[in-house]
């Protein structure tokens, strides 16, 4: 069997940050990554990538603010893009930021490598300028939404001003308080900064009660209006895929995964070095219960045991049991800190808030029916695809596999097909198009694997 090496991390360069927003887990301190942490992270991720035979390593600029360490975001693209050069890798880099940071000097280098490394950026912004400043408040006090306001243009001249350009995203929290105003956050950001790539994210830990899903549903109506809108005038199935979570209807039907690769082949590393499960993780570990190693030790050891939880635990440990709601958002580790437990899956009123999403999700996997684009060529898999329970089944006229468990498209080209999204495969199927916005893992004998959930 095949090991499972970490290829992606999200990095943490700083643990400081200029905003202290109410709700973050994040315990802010003065520490920051220095270059030789990611000269090793690299080395070894890049590394990982040959000995699997990935083809491919990936990181995310993470923090606190990253940009507030800017000398090393600079480092780390520039260095990842000097060992896949060298190895013959692909290197691929995220940055996450709450888009307060911006310089000339910042500007520049991020346009100019935007494309070497196929750079996507998540802006954290919550709203309207009352949403923004509910909670994403300053260290002292005060909102953050005018510090926002003047970079986000900067942001948007990064990708020469095109909205299609969807590498370039916003990301907003969604809490008790902003909840009655999220379809105006998200008119906010659709129509007058004209963002195509949004996500808003329900927080899995709030107190959550049967009247938030009430309203939680009014205001995914009216975001729904306007994302079929925007599919009917463009014409482009593409456009389906605009809005997070409705853009998870692709998945339904597919069984539920595991919730992420956090611990398998993705990890979080700290400003020391240190090799955890993930970011969420490692800030609420003060015990360093979860610390799997550390990038600056001669041979990199990765502490088995420890991290045999991530690679051994299947997606039914989380107790979900025949939940409908097959394509949530769950997370490892809000529920080690909500529910004292990694595998105990907040669940309660939160379930409601996600069979809302879900009510979408099945309304969105309509719309898209109608802009499936037409086939001309006989479906590469040959009309059979073979299961683990060993049934053969065909493919439908949309070229996707009809069964419900994990398919192969034959026994020479293992790839699954289930959680799929966009693009072009390394591998040259013509039914899965891209990897992209998935991870591998779930099928640690198939680096190809899809069936993880996306990245982001």
């Amino acid at each position: 069997m095949a090991r499972i090496l970490a290829t992606s991390a999200s990095l943490i360069l700083t643990e400081n940050c200029n905003l202290a927003c109410t709700y973050c887990f994040e315990k802010h301190h003065n520490k920051y990554m220095d270059e030789a942490t990611v000269v090793r992270t690299l080395d070894w991720l890049s590394n990982n990538a040959l000995e699997t035979g990935e083809g491919e390593f990936s990181i995310i600029l993470f923090g606190g603010e990253p940009l507030l360490n800017f000398k090393c975001v600079k480092k780390a693209i520039l260095y990842g893009e000097k060992m896949a050069q060298i190895k013959n890798l692909r290197f691929t880099v995220s940055l996450i930021t709450n888009a307060t940071v911006m310089t000339d000097e910042i500007r520049d280098f991020l346009k100019e490598h935007r494309d070497a490394v196929d750079l996507r950026i998540q802006l954290s912004v919550d709203g309207t300028p009352e949403v923004q400043n509910e909670y994403r408040i300053t260290k002292a006090g005060k909102g953050s939404f005018d510090m926002v306001a003047k970079n986000i243009p900067v942001f948007k001249e990064i990708y020469d001003n095109n909205p299609d350009d969807k590498r370039l995203s916003i990301h907003g929290c969604v809490n008790k308080k902003t909840l009655p105003k999220l379809s105006e956050s998200f008119i906010f950001f659709h129509d007058i900064l004209n963002f195509k790539q949004i996500w808003f994210l329900a927080i899995s830990e709030e107190n959550w009660d049967k009247e938030d899903a009430k309203i939680y549903d009014q205001e995914c109506a009216k975001i729904f209006a306007i994302c079929k809108k925007d599919v009917e005038a463009s014409g482009d199935i593409e456009d389906t895929f605009n809005y997070a979570p409705f853009d998870r209807y692709h998945s339904l039907g597919c069984g539920r995964n595991l919730p992420c690769s956090a611990g398998r082949n993705f990890v979080s590393i700290a400003t020391d070095g240190g090799i955890y499960p993930c970011h969420q993780i490692y800030f609420h570990d003060e015990y360093n219960d979860t610390l799997l190693g550390n990038v600056m030790e001669p041979e990199v050891p990765v502490d088995t045991c420890k991290q045999r939880i991530f690679l051994k635990y299947e997606e039914s440990d989380l107790g979900c049991g025949d939940c409908k709601n097959d394509a949530c958002y769950r997370c490892l580790a809000a529920n080690w800190v909500h529910n004292g437990a990694m595998f105990s899956q907040i669940k309660g009123n939160y379930c409601l808030m996600s069979s809302v999403e879900n009510k979408y999700q099945k309304i969105m996997a309509k719309l898209a029916e109608k802009y499936q684009p037409e086939e001309d060529e006989e479906c590469s898999c040959g009309g059979e695809c073979s299961c683990e329970n060993n049934k053969e089944h065909s493919c439908d006229d949309n070229h996707e596999c009809e069964c419900k468990g994990e398919c192969h498209k034959n026994k020479d080209s293992i790839t699954c097909l289930c959680n799929l999204r966009e693009g072009i495969s390394n591998n040259g199927c013509d039914i899965v198009k891209n990897q992209d916005y998935c991870q591998s893992g779930n099928n640690p004998e198939n680096i190809d694997c899809l069936c993880d959930m996306r990245t982001y």
